[in-house]
């Protein structure tokens, strides 16, 4: 029989942007644009909207490149423009992560993107010896299509060096 234990995953994208750093920060704060650019996210709902965003809430459901859907309540913990956002997510992932941001130049940033979370999803926690790779390479696909995604919705380059 396989046990319903949650599983640990821990989630590290490094993106390169070729656009000023409040751009990228601009356009990853602003919820509501996401659907535009963030290939995979099927809905999002703002639920609590702060001047500063600390302690705003959101609600997300994103599909991944096989199929399942992932839902999360995202609520904002810390955010200090021009260095990173932090969160905690609850929901089928439930965790905490940070968007950093690097500005590499004055046309480029970098973001690196950290997520810490435990499946609650039965079928995700049974199946994980097997699913685990798959799970992680959803992932990596989701963000790259969202990297890309951004990079297009801002009018870059593919991505500099």
């Amino acid at each position: 029989m396989l046990k319903n234990i949650p599983q640990t995953y821990q989630f590290t994208s490094y993106w390169k942007i070729g656009a000023p750093i409040q751009q990228v920060e601009n356009a990853i704060t602003d919820v509501h644009s996401w659907k535009t650019w963030w290939t995979g996210l099927q809905d999002v709902h703002i639920v609590k909207l702060t001047s500063n965003y600390k302690g705003g809430i959101f609600q997300a459901a994103w599909r991944s490149a096989t199929g399942y859907l992932l839902r999360m309540t995202i609520t904002i913990t810390d955010y200090k423009p021009g260095d990173h956002i932090l969160f905690n997510s609850a929901g089928d992932l439930s965790g905490n992560g940070e968007w950093h941001f690097i500005a590499k130049s004055p046309t480029q940033t970098d973001v690196r993107v950290e997520w810490n979370v435990v499946t609650t999803k039965s079928w995700m926690n049974a199946g994980a010896p097997v699913l685990r790779p798959l799970f992680r390479l959803n992932h990596k696909l989701l963000m790259n299509r969202a990297e890309a995604g951004l990079r297009a919705y801002l009018g870059c380059q593919q991505h500099l060096e």
